[in-house]
This record gives C-alpha cells, sequence and structure tokens, in this order.
C-alpha cells in the first residue's frame, strides 16, 4: 500500500498542502499483470492531478516524488530494478490512489507491422503443440486489436466517427499468456518470445499492435514526413488528397475508397481519418506507448509498399530512426523480416534488397524468409510457417541484444573473386556451408551474353563445390557473366544455409564486364 507517512512527509518538503484534488488517470498501457523493462529506469505518467500537486509512485521498495503541471500533468522515472515480481505499482495523491498488480520487472518489445505480424497464434502450424503450455511461462501480452476493420466494406456513419476521434483500436490490457489470451495473439511475437523466455528465464512481455495492410507512412508521424523534403509529398499541402502520390500502392488507395465511400467524396470526412492514411497509425498505435519502457521492436511489414522498394527502403530507416528519436532511448533493437518467397510480385526481389540494405543502419537485424513461402499456395501473402519466424528474430535478439554466443543470421555475400572461368563467392556468418536438403545447390544462376554477345543468356553453372565458407562456380566456356543471382526471383528455389541451418538471403552481383 501506498505509504501514507511518506507521502505526507514529501507533501512537506515539497512545500505543498493538501486541498480538493483530481481523479488521477493514467494511459492504458498501464494495466494489472504488466511487465516493465527491467534494468532501465521506467518512465510512469499520466494525468489528472490537480495543477501543481505532489504525486507519488512507488513500486516494491523504490518510490519517487513529482508535483503535477499546471494542467494537471506528470511524469516521474523509477530507477531501473532486476527482473522480478510480482509487485504492485501504486500511484498516489493526497486522497487518489491507483494500484496495479501482478507487475513484472523483465523484457518488453513492441511487435509491429502489418498483417503477417498480427496473423494469431491459433491459425498458425504448430499451434497444437504448444497450447497446454502457456500457463507454465512468465509472458504477458497486451494486444492493440482492430476496433475497426480494414476490410472492402463501406464503413458506417458510427464507424466513420470511431475512427475520426481516434478510437480505432479497441482498449487493451496486459493478460497473462493461456491459452484463451495467446490463441489470438501474434503468432510470430509469441514464438520470438517463448524463445526469449526459454532462454533468458526472465519475464517478457509482448506489445502488439500491427494492422493489416497497412503502408509503412501510416507509422511514421506527421512531422517527421513533413519535415523530410522527399516525403513531404504524403502530406500535400492545401488539401488532403494524398491518393496522388505516384508511389502509393493501388492497394491503399482502392481499399480507403472503398471502405470511407460517398463520405469521401461529399467531403463528410477526411481521407485521413482511415487507418492507412499516413500518420494514423503512428498517432494512434505508437504515440499512445511513449515512453513505456522497452528492450526494442520486431517488425513484419512490407508487403503495402513492395511496388516501389527504392520509396520502401527511404520510408523505413526514416520509421525507424524516427521512433527511436521519439522513444529517446537511444538506437535500441529494431529487428525485422525479409519478405518471404511469393509468385508473381515481381518487384520484391529488388525489395528484399532494399530490406537488406536497412542493416546500415546501426543495432538493426533481419530475419531471412525466402525460403518459408507456401510451397502449397505459392501466391498465398500468409505463409502459415509463423514459428521459424519467431524463432529466427529471438536468435538476432539472444545474440546480437543479450550477447549469446549463437548463430543468428544464415550465410551473408561478403566477397568475390573471378579468375578465369572459376568465381569465388565468400560468405560471413558461416563456417560450413551445406543445403538445407543434402541435394545440389538450387537458386544460384548466371546472367550473361554468349561468345559474339549477341545473345542474353540467363544459366546455370556448369557446378559449384561447397567449401567452407566459400562457394566455388565452374563458369561455363564461351560465356561472359554480368550477373550472379541467388534466389533473386519472387519465389525462388533456394537450399543454401549454414552449419545452423539458418537460409542465405537472396543476393545479386554485378560485374563490371568487358571494356
Amino acid at each position: 500500500m501506498l505509504n501514507r507517512s511518506l507521502f505526507a512527509t514529501a507533501l512537506l518538503f515539497l512545500g505543498v498542502m493538501p486541498s480538493a484534488f483530481a481523479q488521477l488517470s493514467m494511459p492504458k498501457v498501464f494495466s494489472d499483470h504488466m511487465v516493465l523493462q527491467r534494468n532501465e529506469p521506467v518512465a510512469v505518467w499520466g494525468t489528472g492531478a490537480d495543477p501543481n500537486r505532489a504525486i507519488t509512485v512507488e513500486i516494491g521498495n523504490k518510490s519517487k516524488h513529482t508535483i503535477a503541471d499546471d494542467t494537471g500533468a506528470w511524469k516521474v522515472k523509477l530507477p531501473a530494478m532486476p527482473a522480478g515480481g510480482p509487485y504492485k505499482l501504486q500511484i498516489g495523491s493526497v486522497n487518489d490512489t491507483i494500484i496495479f498488480s501482478d507487475v513484472l520487472i523483465g523484457e518488453v518489445w513492441v511487435a509491429s507491422g502489418q498483417s503477417n505480424m498480427a496473423w494469431p497464434l491459433s491459425q498458425s502450424e504448430h499451434f497444437d503443440s504448444i497450447k497446454s503450455d502457456f500457463e507454465q511461462r512468465n509472458i504477458r501480452l497486451f494486444k492493440m486489436g482492430k476496433a475497426v476493420h480494414v476490410s472492402s466494406k463501406p464503413y458506417t456513419e458510427e464507424e466513420l466517427r470511431w475512427i475520426a476521434s481516434g478510437f480505432f483500436y479497441q482498449p487493451a490490457a496486459w493478460q497473462p499468456a493461456t491459452k484463451e489470451s495467446a490463441s489470438e495473439f501474434s503468432a510470430v511475437a509469441y514464438y520470438f518470445a517463448q524463445n526469449l523466455q526459454d532462454s533468458l528465464k526472465v519475464p517478457v512481455g509482448i506489445i502488439q499492435n500491427a494492422v493489416g495492410g497497412s503502408p509503412t507512412q501510416s507509422w511514421i508521424s506527421k512531422k517527421v514526413l513533413q519535415g523530410n523534403p522527399e516525403l513531404q509529398k504524403y502530406v500535400p499541402a492545401g488539401g488532403d488528397n494524398w491518393f496522388s502520390v505516384d508511389e502509393l500502392h493501388p492497394f491503399i488507395s482502392s481499399r480507403v475508397k472503398e471502405n470511407l465511400g460517398d463520405a469521401l467524396q461529399t467531403g463528410q470526412v477526411s481521407a485521413y481519418a482511415h487507418p492507412f492514411a499516413p500518420f494514423y497509425l503512428y498517432d494512434h498505435g505508437i504515440k499512445p506507448l511513449i515512453p513505456y519502457g522497452i528492450r526494442g521492436v520486431v517488425w513484419y511489414q512490407g508487403e503495402s509498399n513492395a511496388n516501389y522498394p527504392q520509396e520502401h527502403t527511404r520510408l523505413f530507416k526514416t520509421l525507424i530512426k524516427s521512433w527511436r528519436k521519439a522513444w529517446n532511448q537511444g538506437d535500441f533493437p529494431f529487428l525485422y523480416v525479409q519478405l518471404p518467397a511469393i509468385e508473381g510480385r515481381n518487384r520484391w526481389p529488388e525489395f528484399r534488397a532494399g530490406q537488406q540494405d536497412a542493416l546500415q543502419l546501426p543495432n538493426t537485424g533481419m530475419a531471412v524468409t525466402i525460403d518459408l513461402g507456401d510451397q502449397s499456395r505459392p501466391s498465398n501473402v500468409h505463409p502459415p510457417e509463423k514459428r521459424p519466424v519467431g524463432l529466427r528474430l529471438s536468435r538476432i535478439a539472444l545474440a546480437k541484444v543479450y550477447g549469446e554466443n549463437i548463430r543468428f543470421s544464415g550465410p551473408q555475400l561478403a566477397d568475390y573473386q573471378l579468375q578465369d572461368s572459376i568465381l569465388s563467392i565468400t560468405f560471413d556468418h558461416a563456417d560450413s556451408l551445406t543445403t538445407a536438403d543434402g541435394d545440389t545447390l538450387k537458386g544460384l544462376v548466371l546472367q550473361g551474353y554468349n561468345a559474339t554477345g549477341s545473345k542474353e543468356q540467363i544459366i546455370s553453372p556448369e557446378s559449384v563445390a561447397l567449401r567452407g565458407k566459400s562457394l566455388k562456380v565452374q563458369i561455363p566456356n564461351k560465356f561472359s557473366v554480368t550477373k550472379i543471382k541467388y534466389g533473386w526471383a519472387p519465389f525462388p528455389e533456394t537450399n543454401l544455409v549454414n552449419e545452423a541451418g539458418l537460409p542465405a538471403g537472396p543476393f545479386k552481383i554485378e560485374l563490371p564486364g568487358n571494356f
């Protein structure tokens, strides 16, 4: 319980005398069963206090005191604490107290993006094998589910009001992972949390706010978009017709028109009153979480931006940097999923290359999933295998964030040499290259010209030898190579892995050619 004597002493120390007090209010991300980030100062904030009144925040044997500002808003930072619990988190003024029970200290991650991150555990493979295991773990879930659909149906007047007022997400609260709560939670995020908890033996909390179909620009703030000369076009001046942006995926504009319908044509509602609109999901899905302490972000998105790969790379790097700046926790880990194999999406090879390029930002990691396309339905944008995705993300976290000595990446192109007719390709993140199926290497092709240079061809190498961390490729006689490609197709057949069984990502080498 809040120590009233301690609180009274704090009032006197701060020079505040009690009078009538307003009712305290806290952001929804604070609730019973929450997880607070271990080993970092913990931000706790709220509103509803009388102006210039004293507030005390207490957990375990730690407490902090502050004074509400002129609007009744207040914020404290509790000192860093090791993993543990359960605790009670208590926030009080003279005659008003909020108590949160069953609070754990552990690792907190945000799981965001679009439908492949939102895809529920109950609809993924392996669910039946783990559903009896939930209650044995200290995993806590905070799911920001949709209150309004993003399907093709027109919005009702009530739904239009909700969205325009910012009530796109359902009210959420932290819940222990149970069969009921976990079954509709993100499969990728749950498998990520499960492997972290198995390895670290500390509580793990996941905040899920992914929205199916959402484009990258909807997750970036208006200020950041307007402040970037290359991205200002997403917030056009003098109107709300952001559909005029050339780089917009056709799916986005058609879905917004289907949802807003006549209301958009008559001016009854702004085009920005849609979850796919620029900065909407930042305002209502990210901003309300800041500055809740997190360890990092796991992200699975890009399908709704994949028709303009270079534009997405620009947006994605901006998103990462802007979230880090907004949270003010430094360059926290940002781990993401490279899009898997899919049939019929001809810009996806370049898009995956752009995702690879984002690794230039500090403290980032990318899970390669080129081998996880849906083999039975190659055009399926929702591959059912979500467990390997979560596990690969968790391996990156365990190695790069928590310091475990494990392989966290598949083979990555490091260097190449072409001498006579032998091409040597060397990889990082591998001691011993092999193939996942024990068969010969698949997915490597050579592009170039015949002996006369009159006809461009794509051919397979004469032979490929796997030697340690290198490939030795025999180039056919009378063939001039200009490009070497591996997995460079929407739905390639690939099988190159390292000794940990992690797949090599797609790559393209462009040779200078003759002069």
